[in-house]
């Protein structure tokens, strides 16, 4: 078990009343993607992912990594991934946030067989992202073919979380771009 590091989230709290977002998109449930369901904007998300911080008891590592799983549970959904980008990037997100109040989550950069750290993994997706011709929409969705093969196995994204982000937010960042293109997945 990690040791919880609470004080540094003391800034980020507020004691305003907040209108909860409980956006269905936030479910990430794919039986539901053919119902004209919209996602969210990237400002609910960042309130949502504020909102399920604050909710949680950040004493109680427990509580913290069953948080943490539920939205990583989520994100195997690689087609409700697609339908919703932005809420599954509010689920990274907060997966994101969550891992970094865990000590023991964090990994030695000289260890050249461990997992990717999530900033580092973040950074990573980024320039892939960036790789890929954001104008044409062949590339943009064979790149998402590729990372979305990576994330094909369950217990691989589990052994390796860094990485796994990493291929989770290429997908949802493409798919953004790809939707701007007006490209779709098939």
């Amino acid at each position: 078990m990690g040791i919880l590091n609470v004080e540094s989230l003391s800034r980020f709290t507020h004691s305003e009343p907040s209108n909860r977002i409980d956006a269905q998109a936030l479910l990430l449930d794919s039986a539901i993607a053919g119902k004209g369901i919209g996602d969210i904007s990237y400002a609910d998300a960042g309130r949502w992912v504020i909102e399920e911080i604050e909710i949680l008891d950040l004493a109680d590592e427990r509580s913290i990594r069953a948080r943490i799983c539920a939205s990583e549970d989520l994100l195997s959904d690689l087609k409700a991934c697609a339908t919703w980008p932005v809420a599954a990037h509010a689920h990274m997100q907060l997966v994101h946030q969550l891992k970094h109040l865990l000590v023991d989550e964090m990994v030695a950069a000289d260890d050249p067989d461990a997992d990717m750290a999530f900033s580092t993994a973040a950074s990573w997706a980024d320039d892939e992202v960036m790789k890929v011709n954001l104008k044409d929409p062949y590339a943009i969705a064979d790149r998402i073919a590729v990372a979305a093969g990576k994330l094909g196995s369950q217990e691989m994204c589990r052994q390796w979380p860094g990485s796994a982000y990493a291929h989770r937010k290429v997908v949802t960042d493409l798919t953004v771009f790809l939707q701007r293109t007006r490209g779709t997945l098939h």
